[in-house]
């Protein structure tokens, strides 16, 4: 089984690795930093040349990749080159 580290200094520690290939659900209340800690994998799992996936349920996709930037992480070469793929879960989102 291959693992993966989340990149996030001391998480990695509390909740060990992730298994490579499998679907991860972050679960919390609003503000408590869950897109964040989405993000922050994404762009680790990027880094170390992984093809990753984002299935967005709460908000159109457009609005998280303004996120992204938000933090100075530009996702949309990743986009392009076929490395990030993201999934729009509800329809009326679509942009």
């Amino acid at each position: 089984m291959v693992t993966l580290r989340t990149g996030i200094k001391g998480f990695d520690e509390l909740v060990g690795d992730i298994e490579s290939g499998s679907r991860t659900i972050i679960f919390g209340p609003p503000g408590t930093g869950k897109s964040v800690l989405a993000m922050q994998f994404i762009l680790e799992g990027l880094k170390n040349g992984e093809v990753v996936s984002y299935d967005v349920f709460d908000k159109p996709f457009p609005r998280l990749r303004w996120y992204f930037k938000s933090f100075g992480w530009d996702i949309e070469p990743h986009e392009g080159n076929g490395k990030f793929i993201s999934i729009q879960a509800f329809p009326h989102f679509a942009p």
